[in-house]
């Protein structure tokens, strides 16, 4: 289990951060929702540690870009946009322990 604490040294913010436990929270939920039960049963604990952590992170990033704009190019021309999908980064990570069928 994740500790708030860990997240924020994770992400490069204070541990008190008001927004943190719950970025927190629902990463822990969207990794348990996308391993389903056997696949929470199956995964190496700092593998799925490493998961919440970096889908915080991606959450954390996301908070004031709500229309999925990171950034703009140098000359302001071109947005450089946010997977549309959150669990982009940790779908790799997660996927080998996730079960395959319709009932986990």
């Amino acid at each position: 289990m994740v500790t708030t604490e860990q997240a924020g040294q994770f992400i490069g913010i204070a541990a008190d951060e008001p927004l943190l436990p719950a970025l927190l929270a629902t990463a822990e939920a969207m990794v348990k929702g996308y391993l389903r039960p056997t696949g929470q049963r199956r995964i190496p604990d700092s593998i799925r540690d490493h998961a919440v952590l970096t889908l915080t992170g991606e959450l954390w990033n996301r908070r004031n870009s709500p229309g999925g704009v990171a950034s703009w190019s140098p000359d302001g021309a071109t947005a450089v946009r946010y997977s549309r999908d959150a669990m982009g980064a940790v779908k790799p990570l997660l996927g080998p322990y996730r079960s395959a069928g319709a009932i986990g």
